[in-house]
């Protein structure tokens, strides 16, 4: 072979190569899943509960101290004070659950002293 098709052919086989290392990288990223593994909220990233049926819970289950929020089927619930109560969404067997807390709430926190109820 002339040097000018062993160039051609080793270029191929690079761009061959860096294509299947592209579809790799995807496919391993979770891109086709479509099950987020990070998210924001309020500017701070937190530990994602990803129910296998669906069920998300940006801040990992029952978490007074992140507001959070839960999706399922689209809908999206956040983490939020009721009077002196915190209503804390999260994951239950697959379905979206929430149980409250008597505490010093603001912004979808308890801040100080909680009993649950």
């Amino acid at each position: 072979m002339n040097a000018s098709i062993q160039h051609n052919f080793l270029f191929i086989w690079i761009a061959v190569l860096l294509g299947m290392a592209l579809v790799l990288s995807l496919t391993l990223s979770g891109c086709s899943s479509g099950l987020r593994t990070n998210v924001p909220v309020d500017g701070k990233a937190t530990n994602v509960l990803n129910d296998a049926n669906g069920c998300v819970d940006s801040d990992g289950g029952i978490n007074k101290d992140v507001k959070g929020e839960v999706t399922f089927n689209g809908n999206v619930t956040k983490d939020e004070c009721v009077g002196p109560f915190l209503v804390e969404y999260y994951c239950d067997n697959g379905k979206p659950s929430n149980q409250n807390f008597k505490c010093d709430c603001s912004k979808g926190i308890c801040n100080t002293n909680t009993t649950s109820s």
